[in-house]
C-alpha cells in the first residue's frame, strides 16, 4: 500500500504469570480465614482482642512470670498439710483438759492460798488438804526455789508421815507411809528422756490409787492422768508464796 505511512504503535508486553507453590497457597488461605475471624469478632487492624486489664498480666501482676503446673501443685500440698497440722494442734490442745498450765482456767473454780511465812505453811497445808477430794495425783509446778519441796513436806507431816522427807532428785521417787498407806514423792528434774519414766513403770504408781506428789511435772505432762490435780506455787515480790489450784 503505497503512500500509507506506518503508524508507530507501542505494543505492551503481557505481565508475567506469578507461579506459587502449594504451601504458599495454603498460607494465603489460612491468612484469609484468620482475617475473616478477626473481622467477625470486631477486631480492627488485625489485632487480637485482649480482655480488659491486660489479659494474663492483669491476674498475676505486670511482668510476673506464670507459675508452672508443678509449682502450683506443690504450693497446694504445702497449704493443705499446714492446715491439717494447725487443725490437729488446736484439737489436741482442746482435749488435754487444763493443758500445760497447771491452774484451772475457770475463775469460779480456781482457788489461791497464801503462805505469809515459813511458820504459816502447816496451816496452809491443812487448808489445801480440804480441797484435794478424790484426787490421788498432785502435780506441783513452780520455778526453782519457789517452795515445792517445802510445801510437800508440810503436806506429808499433816498426813502423819514420820519418815525423813526429802526431794528424790536422784532417786526420782521416794516412798513414805501415812496411816499404813504408801505415799509416793516424785522429782523428775533430772530425767534425760521420757524413756526413763516408762522404764520405772510410772503407771503402777499413777494408777495405783495411792497418793502421788510430783515435782517438775512439766517434763512428763503428757503422761499425767486426765484427772490429775495441778498446783502452781509462786514466789511474790514481798517474799510470800501463793498456791494456785
Amino acid at each position: 500500500m503505497a503512500g500509507v505511512q506506518r503508524q508507530n504503535v507501542r505494543r505492551r508486553r503481557p505481565k508475567p504469570v506469578r507461579k506459587t507453590t502449594c504451601r504458599q497457597r495454603q498460607g494465603d488461605v489460612a491468612g484469609g480465614s484468620e482475617a475473616s475471624r478477626m473481622s467477625r469478632h470486631g477486631v480492627a487492624g488485625g489485632e487480637r482482642a485482649t480482655p480488659a486489664g491486660g489479659g494474663y498480666g492483669s491476674r498475676h501482676g505486670a511482668g510476673e512470670k506464670p507459675q508452672t503446673l508443678l509449682a502450683r501443685k506443690k504450693d497446694k500440698k504445702i497449704r493443705y498439710f499446714l492446715g491439717v497440722y494447725i487443725f490437729f494442734c488446736i484439737f489436741a490442745k482442746r482435749n488435754r483438759g487444763t493443758g500445760h498450765h497447771p491452774v484451772c482456767h475457770d475463775k469460779e473454780k480456781a482457788m489461791t492460798l497464801t503462805i505469809d511465812n515459813i511458820s504459816d505453811i502447816r496451816r496452809t497445808a491443812r487448808q489445801f488438804m480440804q480441797h484435794i477430794g478424790d484426787s490421788t495425783v498432785l502435780a506441783f509446778y513452780g520455778d526453782m526455789g519457789a517452795g515445792k519441796t517445802t510445801f510437800i513436806k508440810a503436806l506429808c507431816e499433816e498426813m502423819g508421815v514420820e519418815d525423813v522427807i526429802t526431794s528424790p532428785t536422784f532417786a526420782i521417787v521416794n516412798e513414805y507411809s501415812a496411816a499404813g498407806q504408801p505415799v509416793y514423792h516424785f522429782d523428775f528434774y533430772r530425767i534425760k528422756s521420757i524413756r526413763e519414766v516408762y522404764d520405772m513403770g510410772y503407771e503402777d504408781y499413777f494408777y495405783s490409787g495411792n497418793l502421788c506428789l510430783i515435782e517438775w511435772p512439766e517434763l512428763i505432762d503428757d503422761l499425767l492422768p486426765d484427772d490429775a490435780m495441778r498446783i502452781r506455787i509462786a514466789e511474790q515480790p514481798d517474799g510470800r508464796r501463793t498456791v494456785d489450784f
